[in-house]
């Protein structure tokens, strides 16, 4: 049941796109805006000047660059290339993740849970995110959406391109939409600065 559904992101976030047919209106962890699909009209995002800029040759820490696990900034990118939204994720050496999200407030919810496991092909992995969908009231729980994503490294370990796949469900397991997203990552070290 995938469909152009993920056209009818707005900036306001799922809630939109299931009041508009999907499904019942609803809200989750990352809203996904129309611009992930560069849709006209979508608000423009302000994302920091340097939160793409991966950290300097030399200035990493042992662990960093020989795997997945530590902290990374996020960005989310339309199907232009241009930011829509950013979050920073924390990869667990156990294979959990957590995302805590930029653009949303922590009353609306902007912390999302997953899951991680490397796959066969060198920085390759794959990951398994689940964020709760509720109505607009913020309090009536409506279902589930997972992300589910392959990650792929850069051969330094700096940098991670992603693609992304968002399903929602509703409390009985049925899909109420279906959505593709693309993001970039910067790894985040002791020397990161949060601005220039």
């Amino acid at each position: 049941m995938k469909t152009s559904i993920r056209f009818l992101f707005a900036p306001m976030g799922i809630a939109t796109a299931l009041a508009l047919g999907a499904g019942p209106a609803g809200a989750t962890c990352y809203d996904i805006p129309q611009a992930m699909a560069g849709h006209a009209g979508a608000a423009a995002v302000h994302v920091p000047p340097n939160w793409s800029t991966p950290p300097a040759a030399g200035t990493q820490d042992p662990a960093d660059g020989r795997g997945l696990a530590g902290l990374w900034k996020i960005t989310f990118l339309d199907s232009n290339g241009n930011p829509v939204g950013f979050a920073y994720q924390a990869f667990g050496d156990g294979g959990t993740d957590t995302l805590l999200d930029m653009n949303r407030s922590p009353a609306l919810g902007d912390v999302c849970i997953g899951v991680w496991k490397a796959q066969e092909r060198p920085r390759h992995y794959k990951i398994s995110h689940y964020s709760p969908i509720f109505d607009t009231d913020n309090v009536t729980f409506l279902g589930t959406v997972n992300w589910v994503s392959e990650m792929v490294l850069s051969p330094d370990g700096r940098t991670s391109q992603e693609n992304i796949a968002f399903t929602g469900y509703d409390v009985n397991g049925n899909i109420l939409f279906q959505a593709d997203g693309v993001a970039t990552g910067a790894r985040v070290t002791v020397n990161t600065p949060v601005f220039p």
